[in-house]
């Protein structure tokens, strides 16, 4: 997993700012691992990554996972479906809804589901500036642009 460390503090699920905010919309692009394997050799390897965007009340969670290459072309429509029945739900009902569904859609999906989730819950209860995860701006055009495939919904 990339982008959210094992350290960083879950969200209190019970705060009224996360149980009012509703997932708005929710986009997923997928790009060459190039630049994690510069920044750290062995890591990247024959993978692509995904970044996941998580909107709600006007600010963006983010996570990221290794998308492992295969030899047939990798359909990023099918593989993100899964996340469409988080769109309307609460913070915390798109969390139990992941956990319901942790084994139907494996560790990756349901990992960067919580991870951006996480993300957004914690830039909700502590709103700061605009940042970039591993050398990557995390401005749309830029990653529309520098991404192998995209999806939103």
């Amino acid at each position: 997993m990339l982008g959210v460390q094992t350290t960083d503090p879950l969200p209190d699920l019970y705060r009224t700012e996360l149980q009012q905010c509703r997932i708005g919309s929710m986009e997923l692009f997928r790009f060459d691992c190039e630049p994690i394997r510069i920044r750290h050799p062995g890591n990247g390897g024959e993978s692509d990554c995904g970044y996941l965007k998580i909107s709600g009340n006007g600010m963006n969670g983010w996570g990221a996972c290794r998308l492992a290459c295969m030899k047939q072309p990798f359909d990023l429509v099918q593989w993100a479906s899964v996340f469409i029945n988080l769109k309307g739900l609460s913070i915390p009902d798109a969390f139990r809804y992941i956990q319901c569904k942790e084994e139907a859609w494996g560790a990756a999906r349901a990992s960067l589901a919580a991870a951006a989730l996480t993300d957004l819950a914690t830039k909700l209860q502590f709103p700061s500036p605009p940042e970039r995860h591993d050398d990557l701006s995390l401005e749309r055009p830029y990653l529309i642009e520098h991404s192998k495939s995209y999806f939103s919904f």
